[in-house]
């Protein structure tokens, strides 16, 4: 079962092949063509009383050409990351927003988390695992150090003093 705010690709095609605009211009969702087990995602959620069209609502709107077009947010505008590389260990910088780890053996030292709100994403690409630690005592997700693989990205948010979270 996928978690909430989890969309797989297979749902993302079967919502593509049922959406039609109704004679007052509001696109919908044709629930008929659309198979339940498909639905999961959205309607395993706090929300799961709502109809898919009132759940898609605000992401479904018709681009300039005229199409149909499933509208995603991501949490920053790509264009505007500040991106820093690193190849050995190093803290966090107050203007890191993604840390790219490309050396063996690093840690990433977090700033001390005062709840002011800040996210960072800490992307490894590198064959060697990398650690996330809190600052001092500092935790995340209730533990002082996280473990990013290969090729994963931990996304992080100061949520209030002494705690980081993972998103």
């Amino acid at each position: 079962m996928a978690t909430c705010g989890t969309i797989p690709l297979a749902f993302l095609e079967a919502l593509a092949q049922c959406l039609y605009t109704d004679s007052e211009g509001q696109i919908r969702v044709n629930v008929s063509v659309l198979n339940t087990s498909d639905l999961t995602p959205v309607i395993d959620c706090e929300n799961s009383h709502n109809n898919p069209d009132v759940l898609l609502a605000p992401s479904i709107a018709e681009d300039a050409n005229g199409n149909i077009a499933l509208m995603l947010s991501l949490p920053h505008s790509l264009s505007n990351f500040t991106i820093r590389e690193i190849i050995v260990s190093d803290t966090q910088e107050e203007s890191d927003e993604v840390i790219v780890c490309d050396g063996a053996g690093i840690t990433v030292t977090l700033l001390e988390a005062t709840g002011s709100g800040k996210w960072a994403y800490i992307k490894n690409i590198n064959a060697s695992d990398v650690t996330v630690e809190g600052d001092d005592a500092d935790t995340i997700d209730g533990e002082l150090n996280q473990t990013v693989s290969q090729w994963d990205c931990l996304y992080i948010v100061d949520y209030e003093p002494g705690k980081w979270i993972i998103i």
